[in-house]
């Protein structure tokens, strides 16, 4: 709390450190979808830490193996951070866009829920050079990784962030709600074509940002502090300051950590718990649910509204 204010007035990002490496297979990254083009950038200025391989950079490698075996167009990441490290804070309660990464094991062949040793006794050193590091080149390459990111981050003159990410994630997850749960709210006069509304809303302000964001950044430092500062003040306009239901230490309205599993998130996480309580014999929390509808509602509305008449 000392320094909240300070972080919301200033803070571009946080990437979070917790362990670099648990094996040597492929990346994983947890973010926020501002973050995702800074990932991507800097991933292809690192080489491949895999010798057996034939990908150049981390980039090539990352989105071979997080598709199963398919170069697809981009490496696949996920809009959950969780609370399960410190990032947590800085993204629940400050609104910062932060990033969380590691390199792991192959999750499609081994369905486990971390590598055995994990925080017991028998995680030593020689355990980690000899089987999870051989050579330590993984951790070698995440800490260029991290090097890379704070560099592009702090010396770009107009901030890396594509605000259409954020956009479209919030289309694919309304999408998501309707499919889950568009027949039971029908039936309960459950009505979320404002929420479809501003979704929309904030799809048109983000290509209608980013169609002003120059090739080349503004000779004029305010112009671009201009930008800066819009992009900045986006992730946080989705913290409520009330908080999310029974939870107010979590105030971020789109991305939290499932009240039931503090280890991922959840996409519009008042909406989603308060479901998981009505369909757990907890019926007499409807209106509940309509009142994070319309938060969710007032929020993604706001955000939109943030990226209009900047004066450029």
């Amino acid at each position: 709390m000392e320094y909240m204010k300070v972080l919301y007035e200033r803070a571009v990002a946080y990437l979070n450190v917790d362990y670099a490496c648990d094996y040597h297979y492929v990346l994983v990254a947890g973010t926020s979808p501002l973050l995702q083009d800074s990932l991507y950038s800097s991933a292809k200025k690192i080489p491949n830490p895999d010798p057996s391989s034939d990908k150049k950079t981390l980039y090539d490698i990352w989105n071979f193996r997080s598709n199963s075996g398919k170069s697809n167009k981009e490496p696949s990441v996920y809009y959950s951070l969780g609370s399960g490290s410190d990032m947590a804070t800085f993204y629940q309660r400050a609104g910062v866009p932060s990033v969380d990464m590691w390199y792991t094991y192959n999750e499609d062949k081994w369905d486990i829920l971390s590598y055995p040793t994990y925080h017991s006794a028998y995680e030593t050193f020689y355990y980690y050079e000899t089987f999870i590091d051989p050579g330590f080149n993984y951790t070698l390459a995440m800490a260029r990784y991290w090097a890379v990111m704070a560099w592009d981050l702090s010396n770009n003159d107009i901030l890396p962030y594509d605000v259409r990410r954020y956009a479209t994630a919030i289309e694919t997850f309304i999408k998501s709600l309707k499919k889950n749960f568009g027949t039971i709210w029908q039936k309960n006069n459950v009505d979320i074509g404002h929420l479809e509304s501003a979704s929309r809303n904030l799809t048109k302000s983000a290509n209608d940002f980013h169609g002003i964001i120059p090739n080349k950044p503004y000779t004029e430092p305010l112009k671009n502090r201009i930008l800066n500062d819009k992009m900045i003040q986006f992730e946080r306009a989705f913290i409520d300051p009330e908080g999310l239901p029974n939870r107010r230490q979590y105030k971020h309205v789109m991305f939290a950590p499932s009240m039931y599993d503090s280890y991922s998130d959840n996409s519009f996480p008042g909406i989603v718990d308060t479901m998981f309580d009505i369909q757990n014999n907890h019926r007499d929390k409807w209106d509940l649910l309509k009142e994070q509808v319309y938060v969710a509602t007032y929020t993604i509305q706001s955000a939109a509204n943030t990226l209009d008449d900047i004066g450029l």
